[in-house]
């Protein structure tokens, strides 16, 4: 089982369709993907600048890989 947080969890609901599906599967490599995604999606503007939405995003990215990785 992956671990993740209640409230990364909170977040990745926000972003992403499958995550209990990928949480269910162990599947840390496609959430991370799919996460990164996201991340270029909706964290970054017009110019490909990492908007503030972005660094938290990006954070909380970091934060499961160390915990999963």
């Amino acid at each position: 089982m992956l671990n993740i947080t209640d409230e990364q969890k909170k977040i990745l609901n926000k972003y992403l369709d499958n995550v209990n599906e990928l949480i269910d599967n162990n599947n840390i490599e496609k959430l991370l993907i799919e996460f990164d995604d996201a991340i270029i999606e909706f964290g970054m503007d017009n110019d490909q600048e990492i908007t503030i939405k972005g660094v938290e995003m990006q954070r909380i990215y970091d934060q499961i890989y160390n915990q999963n990785c």
